[in-house]
Formats: structure tokens, sequence, C-alpha cells
């Protein structure tokens, strides 16, 4: 009897809140929605520029001392990071995946 209310308990919870998973997804919406808008401006650079813009990435990242400062630096390149490697990957894929669940991510 215990276990079935909690069970109950558990799915009320679930339903308002949303599981962990739903809740660190929903987190991320935002990154995914700024990344897939970077899409066509960086199809239109050339490779040197993805390297040039990875160079600068790394070069963003050095000498910071603390865990504050290098967590921020991370959150404002990571939409153009992640846009450069998706760019990139896209790039020197040779066959499409056919099975990804992630059609964005299809060239």
């Amino acid at each position: 009897m215990l276990t079935k209310v909690l069970e109950k308990a558990s799915d009320v919870f679930k339903a308002v809140f949303g599981t962990s998973n739903e809740r660190v997804l929903s987190e991320l919406v935002p990154y995914v929605d700024k990344v897939n808008s970077l899409e066509p401006e960086f199809q239109r650079k050339t490779d040197a520029e993805l390297r040039e813009l990875t160079r600068q990435f790394r070069e963003s990242l050095q000498g910071l001392e603390s865990f504050e400062r290098k967590q921020e630096a991370l959150e404002q390149i990571l939409p153009l990071a992640f846009a450069c490697v998706r760019e990139a990957a896209r790039r020197v894929q040779v066959t499409p995946n056919p099975e990804s669940p992630y059609p964005t991510m299809r060239p």
C-alpha cells in the first residue's frame, strides 16, 4: 500500500516538475537554438576561418585562473565553439548517418 502511494506521489512530482533528464535538457535548449541559428553563418566560413576561430577560442581561455572566470568564458564561447565543430564535422563527414536521431546533424 505504501509503495503504491509513493509511486503515485512520484508520478505527480514528475508530471509537475519533469524528470531530472527533462530538466537538464530544458536548460540546454537555449544553447541548441543559438547553435542552430549560427549554422548559416558558419557554413559560409572557409576552413581557414574555422581554424582561426578555434585558435581564438583557445586563446580566450588562456590565463584564466579562477574557476568562475573559466566558466564565464566557456559559457560565452560554447555556442560558437559548438557551431564551429559541427560545421567542421559536416565538412569531413564522408557518409551521412541516416540512423542519427538528430536531424540538424545530418548534412
